[in-house]
């Protein structure tokens, strides 16, 4: 199906029910107004946090990778913790769509903890995703401790 992208950001069809039992009804929702309708993206605990929404949306109505490819491209050009975190789920869905079992990370990191944006398996393989928009950071190898790396 194709879509047009919307002028705030990418674009992502949203398809359920039926026309005339052949034809299926579709909505197309900006990135922002999914954003607005899931909530502040973050690491607070709760019953049904937006980050899960966010990411519940992503699983049911999401899957192709190239309808996550204009959400992603929003998330890089526009500035802001809550497009940070929705290139995070982004990517991380990209993962799930490639066919690997993803573990999401935190947002922020915490004290004592070693943490990732996401963690991706399958079979024997993992890999640890970092998702950055900046080059002000760099990632240290070691602490993924003795297991083999390569870059």
């Amino acid at each position: 199906m194709k879509t047009e992208s919307a002028s705030e950001g990418g674009s992502v069809p949203v398809c359920s029910g039926s026309f005339c039992s052949t034809r299926r009804v579709c909505t197309v929702f900006t990135l922002d107004q999914i954003l607005g309708l899931v909530g502040t993206l973050d690491d607070a605990p709760g019953n049904d946090p937006p980050r899960e929404r966010f990411r519940d949306f992503l699983r049911h109505s999401v899957g192709a990778i190239g309808a996550v490819r204009d959400d992603v491209e929003a998330c890089t050009k526009n500035k802001g913790p809550q497009y940070d975190h929705a290139l995070h789920g982004l990517v991380n869905h990209i993962g799930a769509l490639i066919g690997f079992d993803v573990e999401y990370g935190r947002y922020k990191g915490v004290a004592n903890d070693i943490g990732h944006d996401g963690r991706w398996r399958w079979n024997d393989y993992s890999i640890v995703v970092d998702v950055t928009t900046t080059d002000a950071f760099t990632i240290k190898t070691e602490a993924l401790g003795d297991r083999p790396v390569q870059c």
